[in-house]
């Protein structure tokens, strides 16, 4: 069985994805990429643009539906961890300017045990209005759930518990 490789590509303006041989490029529009914080990365093949470790945090927790779920989303920036930088973070989180993103990841970098980088996430929610919210957009019945009081954010019991 032959597996198709799947590139994820940030774009001003919407497109089709595109199917090159077992390659498929999937596009995604964001309209701000400029304003991004990103970092070269080289291949065999060339040399190109990704986010930073930081933004590709904030980015999964963003879309962890599309990204296989909060459990995947967590075992993800357990890697991506060691990489990200207060700096980086600082830009990122200004550069996506989502709250409940951030409200988000602050709760997951507690969870991680990465309590720096949370208090960053948390004295830049500090100019924000935040409200109550889920840990997973969209959720409607995660079960039994613990409010993050300092992020605001409804935590299903089940994550709590395998995570402290």
């Amino acid at each position: 069985m032959l597996r198709v490789a799947l590139s994820q590509v940030m774009v001003p303006k919407a497109r089709r994805p595109v199917q090159v041989g077992r390659h498929r490029l999937v596009f995604f529009e964001r309209s701000r990429i400029p304003t991004m914080p990103v970092a070269w990365h080289e291949t065999t093949h060339g040399r190109f643009k990704v986010s930073s470790p930081a933004l590709t945090a904030l980015e999964l927790v963003a879309r962890q539906q599309m990204a296989g779920g909060i459990a995947r989303v967590m075992e993800v920036l357990q890697a991506l961890i060691p990489d990200i930088t207060n700096e980086g973070l600082s830009a990122a989180l200004d550069a996506l300017d989502e709250t409940p993103t951030a409200q988000r990841i602050g709760v997951l970098f507690i969870r991680a045990n990465q309590p720096n980088l949370a208090d960053l996430v948390a004295t830049w929610l500090e100019t924000k209005r935040t409200r109550r919210i889920a840990l997973s957009p969209g959720a409607t019945d995660t079960g039994p759930c613990t409010l993050d009081a300092r992020f605001k954010v409804l935590v299903p019991d089940t994550i709590q518990q395998a995570n402290t």
